[in-house]
């Protein structure tokens, strides 16, 4: 694999075995191309937040998982723009946010959950820079070489980009996961913020435990019928956040494509009760958002992951996007909010590099 080209269209994703798998070249196959596209030795897949182009899958032309990749990746790394010595001029990135528009939306969730349409919502919202020239070729291998450093088998790398568009991060979510052969699979429920550094016993936090709860709640309604195996819920530290989390396994012979379409959005992304969640498209901001929040998953003959694309870099051909939400109820408060999203803006853009 070449890095050059690989950084112009390429994926990349940290499975259950492990291993971290890169994809170059990559070549769109619809599922109406083949009669079994799932068939393929390996493909990645990228549906919308709102699961559209559900049947398209990503099949690299050139698959690694080599750690002499890695090796090359960071020595293009030491000569970007980035970590140049001989270049003191880097770009400095100015970020900003549309905190009145996050209001409104909180506000207007808020009147839901009050008169009992919903329980719990998830809005977000973007802070923007404007995109530096020659992003694939001096900052994208920087970002890739800072999340490898920050590898953690707890948080989950995964990326998909061509030259124009794309996206990069290490998210705390899967949407769910198989280690190996057969029907059987973990997924999680996490939600609830706090910084790592806080004292306060998650799991006796009123609000924080009722909002992790209908995380669990919704998944248990999704996948009724199977037999589910929850483990207890307990704090887990990301790096400067820690959430309340709780793993699930379950067994089914749902395909990939179904089983997204029967989980996506959970309630840690989207609303709850989640039956009529596309009624609040608007407020969550299903055009805008990209595939933020979206699932993003890596299948292969061996095993699969499908992650939920949070805590990334998101960009196009102007602008560079860093999305950050949390889940309100009627216990919230609006400053508590805030300073979560602020929280988790500052944990991303760090371990980016940015």
């Amino acid at each position: 694999m070449s890095p050059e080209q690989f950084f112009l269209n390429g994926a990349v994703m940290s499975m259950p075995s492990g291993q971290t798998y890169f994809g170059q070249n990559l070549k769109l196959l619809l599922e109406t191309d083949s009669q079994n596209s799932e068939a393929s030795e390996a493909f990645f897949l990228n549906p919308t937040y709102d699961l559209k182009k559900l049947n398209h899958r990503f099949v690299p032309t050139h698959y690694s998982s080599d750690a002499s990749f890695i090796k090359s990746v960071s020595e293009l790394t030491s000569a970007s723009l980035l970590t140049s010595e001989s270049n003191s001029k880097t770009v400095a990135l100015e970020w900003s946010a549309d905190w009145d528009l996050y209001k409104q939306t909180y506000d207007q969730f808020q009147n839901f959950i009050t008169n009992g349409v919903l329980k719990k919502a998830v809005p977000f919202i973007s802070f923007k820079a404007t995109k530096p020239k020659d992003f694939n070729k001096k900052y994208l291998p920087f970002i890739l070489a800072k999340l490898l450093q920050f590898y953690n088998k707890d948080q989950f790398l995964y990326g998909l980009w061509d030259q124009t568009s794309g996206f990069i991060g290490q998210t705390p979510e899967i949407l769910f996961e198989s280690k190996g052969l057969g029907n059987t699979y973990e997924t999680m429920a996490l939600a609830g913020t706090l910084p790592a550094i806080d004292q306060t016993d998650m799991l006796l936090d009123v609000k924080l435990k009722e909002e992790h709860q209908m995380v669990i709640q919704d998944i248990t309604s999704k996948l009724a019928g199977l037999d589910l195996k929850w483990s207890q819920v307990q704090e887990k530290i990301y790096g400067s956040i820690k959430h309340l989390h709780a793993r699930l396994e379950f067994t089914t012979t749902t395909n990939i494509t179904k089983l997204i379409t029967r989980l996506a959005p959970t309630a840690a992304v989207g609303v709850f009760p989640a039956e009529n969640w596309k009624r609040f498209g608007n407020l969550l901001q299903v055009h805008e958002r990209g595939s933020y929040g979206a699932p993003f998953g890596l299948i292969t003959a061996e095993e699969s992951r499908v992650v939920v694309c949070l805590r990334g870099l998101f960009w196009d051909t102007s602008h560079l996007y860093i999305h950050v939400g949390g889940g309100i109820t009627a216990l919230s408060e609006y400053p508590n909010e805030v300073n979560e999203l602020k929280l988790k803006f500052a944990s991303t853009k760090t371990k980016l590099g940015l």
